[in-house]
């Protein structure tokens, strides 16, 4: 029974082959119709999402918490964190605050950018946010700087700070904390300025009456860019236009700046990158491997040649030139299905071989 069974399928077999080589060019062209309307449906349908957070499901219950938060608070998420440090504070902040409106005026590529500090309603209401002891100190502060602040308001300039210094010294009143640590700032300056001609006094620090830290040389901005999952480079438009812009300020021309970008959607990316990039050492193996069990299994060339062109031509040059980015990312997503290709061939060139 087995054997009748067999016999009948080699028949049906047999018969369908045989009806296919007859009518060679209408199967041809019904392929080539079949395969056109699927590619059609391939690149207007087909759609990835590189985000490695809807990798999971939304229905998790601390996926649901996530969305919720983000939802909550869509400024936490997915932001980049450019970090503006200067020679000094007013440096640092004057570049920050530049950047910041200039990337304000990008909306197409950015849906928001924070300057904390260079923010106008910190900026009026600072104060509110110290403690009762730094508020009584920083009144302090601004009491005794009181007669350099009036000074310079009447007269901003070198001349009047070299006469508040020489009525300074000839009554020995400061008119700060310290009339020392003024002169010493001041010659400081003086004696960088040949050397750095960007040196300058940080009236900032001489008020507070400490010297700058770094953490007062450096600025935060938080941009929060328009990403787009469906390509490997989600942020690659917004980390270009922050590039551009800061160089069409002049702010790479100040060797005493330095403007950093970091953030969770740029490491994803360089994540992205990383995978992408050993995609064609991974195709490489893979056609190599192909050829080899096609040669084992066909000891012919020229299916070997064929079967080369049909895989080269699965997708027309023109398709891979205008969806090169969703072509790599299918390509991409395919690689766990090397194995089943590799047994589909081996099967393949068995029953050409053998049948």
């Amino acid at each position: 029974m087995a054997s009748g069974m067999g016999d009948s399928r080699s028949d049906w077999l047999a018969a369908w082959i045989g009806w296919v080589c007859g009518r060679a060019g209408i199967v041809v062209l019904a392929a080539l119709l079949s395969a056109a309307g699927l590619l059609w449906y391939a690149v207007a349908s087909l759609t990835i999402n590189t985000s490695t957070t809807d990798m999971l499901s939304a229905e998790l219950p601390f996926r649901q918490n996530n969305v919720a938060v983000d939802a909550a608070f869509p400024q936490r998420s997915g932001t980049l964190i450019v970090v503006v440090e200067g020679p000094d504070g007013p440096a640092a902040a004057g570049a920050a605050r530049g950047l910041a409106l200039a990337l304000k005026e990008q909306p197409a590529r950015f849906e928001d950018v924070f300057d904390l500090e260079g923010d106008p309603f910190f900026r009026r209401n600072g104060l509110l946010f110290l403690s009762q002891s730094e508020l009584e100190a920083q009144a302090d502060r601004l009491a005794a700087a009181q007669p350099l602040l009036a000074a310079l308001l009447a007269d901003p300039s070198l001349r009047g700070l070299q006469d508040l210094l020489s009525t300074a010294l000839e009554s020995g009143e400061s008119p700060v904390a310290s009339l020392e640590a003024l002169l010493n700032r001041l010659a400081a300056v003086a004696e960088a300025l040949p050397a750095d001609p960007g040196a300058r006094l940080s009236w900032e620090a001489l008020l507070q009456d400490r010297a700058e830290t770094p953490a007062d040389r450096r600025r935060f901005l938080i941009v929060k860019p328009r990403a787009d999952f469906a390509t490997l480079t989600p942020v690659a438009g917004a980390v270009a236009a922050i590039e551009a812009t800061v160089a069409d300020l002049g702010l790479t021309k100040d060797p005493g700046l330095r403007i950093r970008m970091t953030g969770e959607p740029l490491m994803l990316q360089d994540e992205l990158e990383s995978v992408r990039s050993g995609i064609g050492f991974v195709g490489m193996v893979s056609a190599v491997l192909v050829a080899c069990v096609l040669f084992i299994g066909l000891r012919n060339m020229l299916p070997d040649i064929a079967t080369a062109v049909e895989k080269a031509f699965a997708v027309p040059p023109t398709v891979k030139e205008d969806h090169q980015e969703l072509y790599n990312d299918v390509a991409l997503a395919c690689i766990p299905a090397f194995l089943a290709h590799f047994r589909s061939v081996a099967e393949s060139s068995v029953f050409h071989r053998y049948w």
